[in-house]
């Protein structure tokens, strides 16, 4: 991202292209902590 962070988007979990599973990093996405691309508003 432009601020440097980034996240992680993962098809996988969802088989949906248009939704896929969004994690706020590495670590998040191995803890399994996300939030579907539909309903996301952001991480804190």
């Amino acid at each position: 991202m432009r601020d440097k962070s980034f996240y992680v988007f993962d098809w996988h979990a969802t088989l949906q292209s248009d939704n896929p599973m969004l994690h706020a990093a590495d670590a998040a996405f191995t803890a399994g902590d996300g939030v579907l691309f539909s309903v996301f508003n952001g991480f804190p």
